[in-house]
């Protein structure tokens, strides 16, 4: 007969008796050993907590990303011990980023995040791996890779452990812990048994294919981000250089879109290429030397992140659309707030309020910092909408400005508060100095014309970088 427990988060099915090995108390127990599980275990164990990080696969592994690691990031990585590590693996630092919709392409440099004026695009299996093998060797850190987690462990209302199996077979172990962190992604496993309820969700607006190619033309005569949008055919391509002298690309399409190109997604970065002449181009000689990797379209949506006894982090606990490349700032920002959380915690008494208090702040300032990136985000992944003249009209000045320029590519390293470049009067400001510009060049002539030129190629092509306090 099964026994039945009944606690806070519902009806609880424990299963048949069984006798289960026991293993040893920890402060903490995360769920999932990628980016934000790692980063997480890195910095409780600088706290002086006992972490066991757990992943069902071992590494390297490949998984449904292809992210860029923005400048805002960077200090976290810095604080663990592992930026120079990262850096080891060579990719190329990324400081130029264009974005092309018709004829009009916009040329940035962000400006710097705490001295980091650039990114890197590296393929997953790489990055996860390193930040891995790093944590595993710190102290207060064990790590048990192979691990499937199969159930949570509740006593009084709170979760106490999780029950798994090493290689998804063998006797079932249990494991406890003060705390269940799930950094175990969007299907995320301790959501799941937590019922962790969702909300401002958004259905999914793309499909996304990427794959990664050699002999890829360059972009520019420097490492470079590039976006393609296609107004007219709906879809948006994204280019990075990446580690191994590789090029990322991937293409986002309109959901409705996905039955379709699933047929022939091997495909699919050539059949649309030769709809933008440039990439046509860029494609000529590529060849792919990785697997097309697709992901279906998926909701946006927010997770609540925290119960008795349980935190997620990462995609576990928030979700958008990739088209941005937010998702490993997301992940590792969770990360620190939730530790400073769990930091809290201990320093207010352990006790059950203190644990509500502590991780209220965790939801509280989560949601407020990605709250505007979420609504920016839907904005752009919704391909099949129809771009109004006012919105191109302030692209072009935006493009035609480099001051603009850069203030707005720097939106995605945090140095932009999205909320105030969206403002009214800034996008006014940015509309008026541009037709001041126009109004200026048509009396003075074919000369400003030109220093305008000449203005705008220096913005692509100086080694000087842009420097600027967070714009807010």
């Amino acid at each position: 007969m099964d026994d039945k427990v009944t606690g806070g988060q519902g009806d609880r099915v424990m299963g048949e008796r069984r006798e289960m090995r026991s293993e040893t108390q920890y402060d903490a127990i995360i769920v999932g050993a990628r980016a934000a599980g790692a980063v997480m275990a890195a910095l409780m164990a600088q706290e002086n907590f006992r972490v066991l990080l757990v992943d069902r696969v071992t590494f390297p592994k490949t998984t449904l990303s292809c992210p860029l690691t923005f400048g805002n990031t960077f200090d976290v990585l810095k604080k663990i011990g592992v930026l120079e590590k990262i850096e080891a693996i060579g990719a190329p630092k990324l400081r130029l980023y264009q974005t092309q919709i018709g004829n009009v392409r916009l040329y940035g440099r962000m400006l710097p995040h705490a001295g980091f004026d650039y990114a890197y695009q590296i393929r997953r299996e790489l990055y996860d791996e390193v930040i891995f093998n790093h944590v595993a060797q710190m102290p207060n850190v064990e790590t048990r890779l192979g691990f499937n987690v199969t159930d949570l462990i509740w006593e009084n209302e709170r979760v106490v452990g999780v029950r798994g199996r090493e290689g998804g077979g063998g006797d079932e172990i249990e494991i406890r812990a003060e705390a269940v962190i799930g950094a175990d992604g969007i299907f995320s496993t301790i959501a799941e048994k937590v019922n962790a309820k969702k909300y401002n969700v958004i259905a999914g607006h793309t499909c996304i294919y990427f794959a990664y190619y050699e002999n890829v033309k360059p972009a520019a005569d420097e490492p470079t981000a590039t976006i393609y949008y296609d107004a007219d055919e709906h879809f948006a391509f994204v280019t990075a250089n990446s580690d191994s002298d590789l090029t990322v690309i991937s293409i986002s399409l309109p959901a409705s879109q996905f039955e379709r190109v699933r047929q022939n997604y091997e495909n699919v970065h050539f059949e649309y290429a030769q709809k933008i002449p440039e990439m046509g181009e860029r494609m000529r000689d590529a060849k792919r030397v990785t697997p097309v990797y697709g992901v279906s379209p998926r909701d946006s949506f927010y997770r609540e992140p925290f119960g008795n006894g349980w935190v997620l982090i990462g995609d576990a606990a928030y979700y958008k659309d990739p088209l941005p490349g937010q998702g490993i700032h997301d992940a590792l920002r969770s990360a620190e707030l939730a530790t400073r959380a769990f930091v809290e915690y201990h320093a207010l008494g352990k006790s059950e309020r203190a644990w509500d208090a502590a991780f209220r702040v965790y939801h509280k300032t989560r949601d407020d910092e990605t709250q505007p990136m979420y609504e920016l985000t839907d904005f752009y992944a919704d391909l099949e909408r129809k771009r109004l003249p006012q919105e191109m009209d302030l692209f072009r000045a935006i493009a035609a400005s480099p001051k603009w320029s850069n203030i707005y590519v720097s939106m995605f390293n945090g140095v932009t508060s999205v909320n105030w470049f969206r403002r009214f009067d800034t996008v006014l400001r940015i509309l008026l100095e541009w037709r001041w510009r126009q109004l200026r060049d048509k009396l003075l002539g074919r000369r400003a014309i030109e220093n305008r030129a000449t203005e705008l190629q220096s913005a692509t092509t100086s080694p000087s970088r842009p420097t600027a306090t967070r714009l807010q």
